[in-house]
Parts: structure tokens; C-alpha cells; sequence
């Protein structure tokens, strides 16, 4: 048997496997986190709540907006088949207000354990943004601060962005995300973004992976039958 064709084979074999396997690799899924899984309509009895889809987790957490270190503030699962979200106890309509000052409450997502993996594309949807009203994007670096409004033009998004997603800007510079009233009172629906997968060996890659390793067999028999005889 002559070695250098067959190894050569090998060789060629072994990298279209491997370029196989990062293309698999390369692909992202878009994971969606409802912010009211369950439809329910009542209060979490905590000021923050992890938020899991496809093993991929987020936390939000309500707060007071308030002079000195902002205070944490109940969470509350909205569902009144009108609106659906995630909003806070104990206010009218159980959701975000503003007030003569700005933002009374805001609800904060902290984003660090999927950006560390890398998540791109956040996109936002807030609920019950009636005619007249709007919201604004804060982010920060800071658990319970504010921090910097990032409103795509300086915002606000008015009524024509009620119950859809509209991109988080600058997403990826900041760990976390708020959301805040800009005009009446408002509701946060759902997140998402683009996370990669976790590489997978599809069908067609296994298939090479397995000839690369009954190459390897054949070429060491054939190399051990050359010396050995």
C-alpha cells in the first residue's frame, strides 16, 4: 500500500470535519425571556426575579428611583388580559409611573451572565404604553443605579412602540438594562437577544469525524505491516 496518498487523504478528511464542526459552532439561537411566564396577576413578594429560557438566565429587580442610594421595590406579574408584563406593587395600575421629577420606579435587568457568553442584538418589548405615553432605556454598570439614559435619538418611545421589540441601544456596553416611565405609567413585556450556541456535531460532521478516526486505524495497520514485513 503506498503511506503518502492515504495519509494525505487522512489529512483532508480530518480538516473538512473540523471545518464542519466550526461552522456549527458559528450559529446563535435568539433566546426570548417572557417577563410573565405563567400569566399570572399578582406580586412576587421580592424585589427581584431570575428569569430562565433555554438554560440562559436574566434577573430584573424593581427599585425607587430616589434622592440618595435607590431602594428595592416589590415586583408584580401583570396579566389583565389588556396588558402583560412584569411591573411593581403597590402603584396604580401596578405598573411604572413618572412624575413631575422623572422616573419614579424603574425595573433593572441585569444582563452579565449572557453577555458574558457573548449575547448580541438585545432587543426590549414594553406593554401598556397607551396613547400619549412612552418609555426610556437606561443603562448601567451599577446594581440599583440608574445610570445613563440610552434611548435610541434620546427617546422616548411613544405608543407606536407598544407590545413590540425595538432594539436596546449600545447593547453590550452596559451589564444592566433599565426600563423607566417617560409619560404615564408602562409595562416591560419581554427581552431577548442572540446567544451563541453551544457547538454540536450535526450528522454530516460525525460522519467525518468517523472516517478521520477509521482512517487513522487503516494507516496505522498499513505503517506497521510496511516496517513489519
Amino acid at each position: 500500500m503506498r503511506i503518502r496518498p492515504f495519509i494525505k487523504l487522512l489529512l483532508c478528511t480530518v480538516a473538512i470535519g473540523s471545518a464542519l464542526a466550526v461552522g456549527s459552532a458559528a450559529r446563535a439561537a435568539l433566546v426570548t425571556w417572557d417577563l410573565n411566564p405563567s400569566n399570572l396577576n399578582q406580586s412576587l413578594g421580592a424585589s427581584s426575579h431570575t428569569f430562565t429560557s433555554n438554560t440562559f438566565s436574566i434577573t430584573a429587580s424593581g427599585f425607587d428611583n430616589v434622592s440618595g442610594p435607590d431602594t428595592p421595590h416589590t415586583l408584580f406579574f401583570k396579566n389583565d388580559l389588556v396588558d402583560h408584563g412584569l411591573g411593581v406593587d403597590g402603584t396604580p395600575h401596578n405598573e411604572l409611573q413618572v412624575g413631575p421629577n422623572g422616573p419614579v420606579q424603574y425595573i433593572q435587568f441585569d444582563l452579565s451572565s449572557i453577555l458574558s457568553m457573548g449575547a448580541s442584538g438585545g432587543q426590549l418589548k414594553v406593554s401598556s404604553v397607551n396613547s400619549g405615553e412612552a418609555f426610556d432605556i437606561f443603562g448601567s454598570n451599577t446594581s440599583g443605579t440608574l445610570g445613563s439614559k440610552i434611548s435610541l435619538g434620546g427617546g422616548p418611545y411613544g405608543d407606536a412602540n407598544n407590545d413590540i421589540f425595538v432594539n436596546i441601544p449600545s447593547f453590550g456596553s452596559f451589564k444592566f438594562i433599565s426600563v423607566v416611565a417617560a409619560i404615564g405609567d408602562v409595562l416591560p413585556f419581554a427581552l431577548r437577544a442572540n446567544i451563541p450556541a453551544v457547538p454540536e456535531i450535526g450528522g454530516a460532521t460525525a460522519a467525518f469525524v468517523l472516517l478521520a478516526f477509521f482512517g487513522v486505524v487503516m494507516a496505522s495497520r498499513a505503517i506497521r505491516t510496511r516496517y513489519n514485513g
